[in-house]
């Protein structure tokens, strides 16, 4: 299926994000690059905020959706862990991706919006199972955003395994809710063990094979 102009928006403004980075990517760079006006761009997205905010939910919405389609048990909290795990493994594995999560998560508003997402995320997965008040929830996802936020930025630069800082993401959110991490160990572990399986087989709208397949953004 051809992508609509919308999608094509989102793909070559992501594409130029990598190339040149967040901030020094305009508007109406974007536009030159689709052969569009800036008020046609502007009409799907206002701000370049916007593109990411609807690639973020494409992404998020990926895992999401593999993750319940597969997932056979009915423990929300694997659900959870799982979706986490294979977000947090598809930035992390991918050079490309990760620095334009962390350049992403360097302007205020799209870390407020990726706490925001997630803590909607978090409730859509529990529904009526919510484990802890709302305030204690979004505590607990600020504090997991947090550390995720540290982990995409210094991932390279750590002899600790994926999987060991995942665990920590989750021990410190879990800690938050006012819950025993010692109780949730087990599901830590399976969730974790279900979020690398899915990996391999996402869809996500972006990826490095993506960005290496573009002749036109691999001029020297």
């Amino acid at each position: 299926m051809r992508p609509n102009l919308k999608e094509k928006i989102i793909l070559t403004a992501i594409l130029l994000f990598m190339k040149n980075g967040y901030e020094n990517t305009t508007m109406r760079q974007i536009a030159k690059e689709l052969d569009l006006a800036v008020g046609n761009v502007n009409y799907y997205f206002p701000k370049k905020e916007e593109i990411v905010k609807e690639y973020h939910n494409n992404v998020v919405e990926s895992f999401l959706e593999k993750v319940i389609e597969k997932s056979f048990h009915k423990n929300p909290w694997i659900t959870f862990f799982a979706c986490e795990s294979s977000f947090m493994a598809y930035i992390a594995t991918n050079s490309y991706v990760k620095e334009l999560y962390a350049s992403f998560t360097k302007v205020p508003a799209l870390r407020d919006f990726y706490v925001q997402r997630h803590i909607e995320l978090f409730k859509s997965i529990f529904y009526e199972q919510l484990p802890a008040n709302d305030e204690n929830i979004q505590k607990a996802v600020l504090a997991g955003s947090t550390l995720e936020f540290e982990m995409i930025s210094r991932y390279d630069f750590t002899n600790e395994s994926l999987e060991e800082l995942l665990i920590k993401v989750f021990k410190v959110q879990l800690l938050f809710l006012n819950l025993d991490v010692d109780e949730y160990k087990n599901e830590i572990e399976k969730g974790i063990k279900e979020g690398k399986s899915y990996l391999e087989t996402l869809n996500v709208p972006i990826n490095e094979t993506v960005f290496l397949r573009s002749s036109k953004f691999n001029k020297e």
